[in-house]
C-alpha cells in the first residue's frame, strides 16, 4: 500500500532529505523535530518505508510504503514453517 502526502511549498534540498527523519532536527523555531522521526520509526515498526521525493523548489512529497496484509501473512506463515 502506498500513501501519499505533499505540498506545493518551497520543497527539501536533495543534501537534506535524509536529515529531515533524524530525531531534534527542525528549522522552525517552534517545532521539536520529532514529528518525522517518529512516523519513520511507526512505519518501519510495520515493516514499510518512508520516502520523500519530492523536487526542491516545488514541494515537498513523502510516500510510506507499507506492505499489504497478503504479503505479510504469507511472510509470517513462511518463517512458521
Amino acid at each position: 500500500m502506498e500513501i501519499v502526502f505533499s505540498d506545493t511549498g518551497c520543497g527539501i534540498p536533495a543534501e537534506k532529505k535524509e536529515w529531515v527523519f533524524r530525531p531534534l532536527c527542525t528549522t522552525s523555531p517552534h517545532g521539536t523535530g520529532l514529528g518525522l522521526a517518529i512516523v519513520r520509526s511507526i512505519v518501519e515498526a510495520h515493516e514499510g518505508t518512508v520516502i520523500e521525493d519530492g523536487a526542491a523548489g516545488s514541494g515537498v512529497r513523502f510516500r510510506i510504503l507499507l506492505p499489504s496484509i497478503a504479503d505479510t501473512s504469507t511472510e509470517e506463515k513462511e518463517r512458521d514453517d
